[in-house]
């Protein structure tokens, strides 16, 4: 269950990535707006994979992590709205389920921590 939250997780984020570099191709044409959308794309996962995830070489404090997914989610859904409303509702209410599912498990194996750290604290006392 868990590689399959984490799997769906990584599809909704190259998704969002996709569409908010693709969303320049909405404002311009040509070969400059395709190397804009592939050097905004490779930053925003230049970008993520440093600062957003949560084992990341740099790892924001969670507050400013939940607000960085909150608004490229939201963006990434607008800009899927303007191309095909089914798209940007479907897209939310997949980024709101992954992000539901990640905390319920973020959470339960945080309980399963704080049980196994009890344990062994029980047994060397």
């Amino acid at each position: 269950m868990k590689t399959a939250i984490f799997a769906a997780a990584t599809v909704i984020e190259v998704i969002a990535w996709a569409a908010i570099a693709g969303s320049l191709l909405l404002l311009f044409d040509g070969w400059a707006a395709w190397l804009a959308v592939s050097a905004v794309f490779a930053g925003f996962v230049f970008l993520w994979a440093s600062a957003v995830l949560p084992r990341a070489r740099w790892p924001l404090p969670a507050a400013w992590r939940l607000t960085c997914k909150v608004l490229t989610y939201l963006f990434a859904a607008e800009v899927l709205w303007v191309v095909a409303e089914w798209a940007g509702v479907t897209f939310a209410v997949a980024a709101v389920s992954v992000e539901v599912l990640q905390y319920r498990l973020d959470r339960e194996q945080a309980g399963q921590r704080v049980a196994a750290l009890s344990r062994a604290a029980d047994r060397d006392a």
